[in-house]
């Protein structure tokens, strides 16, 4: 058989780059050739998330779940900063001809549906040590995923199969994109290997149009360069081109995108108006063009290359240039290019770590200088006894005495009789800074007492949605996720002004029916939910639609008026006992379905792997509290961290722990491992026994 040059280029990549670092334990009394196949086949997935993603070769291999129970995905990769979910199908053929048909596209988008119905323990082992970080990003509101077509193949999809994505795209994203597709064949497997993505050096052509240049202490050029030149940088390298920044992108977030929208409007004003762009490159050569020209243009090749700051600025300039690429074109933006030539060790993670720590200033600081912000401060402490924290960085008070201004918008918000103001909320809380929304839940008369009661309205309905969770799984706990502040606006609104406003015999008496009011809320909103979408569609959508959100709070405020009977829930959103010989529901779903651990537990932290080790040891005893947790009955986030008060998954917890020390940084760990519970073990040695027990 005659092998495409492409192909067995690709191929040999493969194994070469793949070979050591992808799992194939469980295929090892299979026949030479179906190792083989299998093997080529998981490493393009490997290969795919190392392109799209950009992880290093062994945090790509570590993503792939190709065997059983893999609905049809071979590879799952999540960015859990930028709450990006990749979901790889990857085709082999030594002939160059794998493609993705109709029956592979529906497999995938089944798989696509259990996790976006929250069925995640339907899928394999390998798949669960993804499964706190996939609910995660399903839960977030900027969530988004991305279906990955990994083919060995040049034909492009068939009509019928684009037909089934597309219809399927365009059913899952009602008000914002949740979820697209792309796919990549052998002509782009080919061009990802010869560009050498095994040892990938991003060399850069900086054009600036004014530039200044430093010798002394170090190398470096300064200067303008247009907006289309940095754009280009990005459509040619992707991710790889902030490879040494502590972070990526972060996408298209809201900043981006004011970033974009600013562009767009005044591109002759984006220079004065964005900090710039700092790069960092092993050398640089100047070429001799323009060099006869006094105070013109300087071109320079900037050898592998990295954005260290100022990575939201280039994917906002090129998101820009894409979408307007005369208009982009008259932007400036500022660019500093440092050669780490001659530089002392430790020079370029200074730059890294000086120019990425600098304080910020946000819309919430200049809230602060409004007046009735400080009246409120002082109303607080005289008329209530409370403190009002205004100013961000300052220490907020404990729960019962007090409150920051973040949690009084918050509450506001959800107490407002429009709902788009919670809905503002949930999409970015620095939404409810600008004028037309501040303005709205904080008039100029507002009292301190109504600002506190709606905070204690609002902290009863997500303790009450939190305390049920037990209660509930699959799209009713992904409701609880999306819908928690339309829930807390719609019980405020059912309360009524007496809640906010009446006497404190009145308060008490409209509070007890808080409990009563969340269970009869989430259930009229689950029957809307699944009435207006099909019980199929993604619950996130509704709530990224204002006039669909509008009109499921509508219908749910009319069942309250009217008296309509309360659903029950259906019973695939109940919890099941899980029988034996089924695939069990991960560590924490065990534990709470089988009340092996009470509320308030303790557990403590026991590193596993020797980085882990070295990397946490000294900042544990810096603070021991670091260490320690108490476990919450929550299904995605059951423990409470001492060190700061907040709920996490288990492996959420750790790699958040992990990401607050230098070193290497983790895509995926398995946080159940990690934490203990004196005496019993680890969470995952509970759920263990737990599953032993049930089979008995």
């Amino acid at each position: 058989m005659t092998v495409p040059i492409p192909i067995a280029r690709i191929k040999a990549f493969l194994h070469e780059e793949f070979g050591s670092a992808v799992d194939m334990h469980d295929l090892d009394k299979r026949p030479e050739h179906e190792r083989t196949q299998s093997f080529t086949s998981r490493a393009l997935a490997a290969l795919a998330v190392r392109h799209l993603a950009g992880f290093d070769r062994d945090q790509a291999a570590e993503t792939v779940i190709d065997g059983c129970d893999d609905y049809g995905i071979d590879a799952v990769a999540v960015d859990d900063e930028n709450k990006h979910l990749w979901l790889v199908q990857a085709k082999w053929s030594d002939k160059g001809k794998a493609g993705i048909d109709e029956g592979a596209a529906h497999k995938l988008l089944r798989g696509l549906r259990l996790i976006l119905n929250n069925e995640l323990d339907l899928f394999n082992d390998r798949f669960q040590v993804f499964a706190d970080d996939v609910r995660e990003v399903v839960g977030a509101y900027s969530g988004k995923i991305t279906l990955v077509l990994a083919a060995a193949g040049d034909a492009p999809l068939s009509p019928s199969v684009q037909k089934i994505f597309d219809d399927q795209c365009d059913e899952l994203n009602l008000g914002q994109k949740i979820v697209d597709y792309i796919r990549l064949g052998a002509g782009e497997f080919h061009d990802i290997v010869r560009r050498g993505v095994a040892a990938p050096e991003v060399d850069i052509d900086v054009l600036m149009e004014r530039g200044s240049h430093l010798e002394d202490p170090y190398r470096a050029w300064y200067g303008s360069v247009p907006a289309e030149v940095v754009a280009s940088w990005y459509e040619e390298h992707r991710e790889q081109l902030f490879s040494k920044n502590i972070r990526h992108s972060l996408g298209v977030t809201k900043i981006n995108q004011s970033l974009v929208s600013t562009l767009l409007a005044a591109p002759e004003k984006f220079w004065y108006f964005n900090n710039g762009i700092t790069v960092l490159c092993a050398t640089m050569e100047r070429s001799s063009r323009f060099r006869g020209m006094q105070g013109g243009p300087v071109d320079i090749r900037a050898l592998d290359a990295s954005v260290v700051n100022g990575a939201q600025t280039v994917a906002s300039v090129f998101a820009a240039v894409q979408e307007s690429p005369e208009r982009a074109a008259e932007a400036r933006v500022l660019v500093r290019l440092i050669s780490l030539e001659n530089c002392e060790p430790g020079f370029a993670a200074e730059i890294t770590r000086a120019t990425n720590t600098q304080n910020r200033v946000v819309e919430q600081d200049f809230i602060a200088l409004k007046e009735e912000q400080d009246r409120l401060e002082g109303d607080f402490l005289l008329d209530l006894r409370k403190k009002y924290v205004v100013k961000r960085g300052a220490e907020a008070p404990v729960p019962e005495n007090g409150c920051s201004v973040g949690e009084a918008a918050l509450a506001l918000a959800c107490a407002h009789p429009d709902p788009r103001y919670a809905m503002r909320a949930k999409r970015d809380l620095e939404l409810l800074w600008e004028e037309a929304s501040y303005s709205a839940l904080f008039p100029a008369n507002i009292q301190a007492l109504k600002v506190w009661r709606a905070v204690l309205v609002h902290r009863a309905v997500i303790a009450e949605i939190a305390a049920g969770s037990n209660k509930r799984e699959g799209r009713a706990e992904l409701l609880a996720s999306h819908g928690d502040l339309i829930i807390s606006h719609l019980v405020s609104r059912r309360l009524g002004t007496a809640a906010l406003s009446g006497s404190d015999a009145e308060f008490e008496a409209e509070s007890r029916k808080i409990p009563g009011l969340v269970a009869d809320v989430f259930a009229l909103l689950m029957r809307q939910v699944d009435e207006v979408t099909g019980r199929r569609s993604a619950i996130s959508g509704v709530f990224k639609d204002d006039q669909l959100c509008r009109d499921v709070v509508k219908a749910v405020m009319n069942d309250l008026d009217s008296g309509k009977q309360i659903p029950a829930l259906l019973d695939e959103y109940l919890p099941v006992t899980r029988r034996p010989g089924r695939r069990n529901a991960n560590a924490v779903m065990l534990i709470i379905d089988s009340m092996a651990l009470g509320d308030g537990t303790p557990l403590h932290f026991e590193a596993v792997t020797g980085p882990e080790r070295v990397n946490l040891a000294e900042w544990i005893r810096e603070d021991p509290r670091r260490s320690r947790a108490t476990w919450v009955n929550h299904r995605s986030k059951p423990l409470l961290w001492e060190a700061d008060g907040g709920q996490y998954s288990p492996s959420g917890l750790v790699k958040h722990m992990l990401d607050q020390v230098p070193g290497k940084k983790v895509k995926a760990v398995q946080g159940t491992t990690r934490w203990k519970v004196p005496g019993q073990g680890t969470l995952k040695d509970i759920a263990d026994k737990v599953q032993l027990d049930q089979a008995e």
